[in-house]
């Protein structure tokens, strides 16, 4: 059940949302592996890298929160609440600072 893909700036991974299991795999594309997968926060539907390459972004849906994603250890730093149903979402900008 992936629900969307991010892929990141340097084009070599890919962010997938799962919604049933709660999770959000990490994909090497150059070797189509599945390196890493990461329990969120319930019903994960949009997902971001942050400029960097260190952290990224995972909304929610189905709780209503965002958690922030270590990408070096591929779990979860930090979820934060965001409101009602938090999906898809872009950067726009260079900085961010979670």
């Amino acid at each position: 059940d992936p629900v969307r893909v991010t892929i990141s700036g340097d084009g070599t991974r890919a962010l997938v949302p799962h919604r049933g299991s709660n999770e959000v795999h990490l994909i090497d594309l150059k070797s189509h592996a599945v390196p890493a997968k990461a329990k969120t926060g319930k019903g994960p539907g949009g997902a971001l890298f942050l400029p960097g390459g260190k952290l990224a972004l995972v909304a929610n849906t189905g709780e209503g929160t965002l958690s922030i994603l270590d990408l070096a250890t591929f779990s979860v730093k930090s979820t934060h609440p965001a409101g009602k149903g938090p999906d898809g979402m872009f950067l726009l900008g260079g900085s961010v600072t979670p």
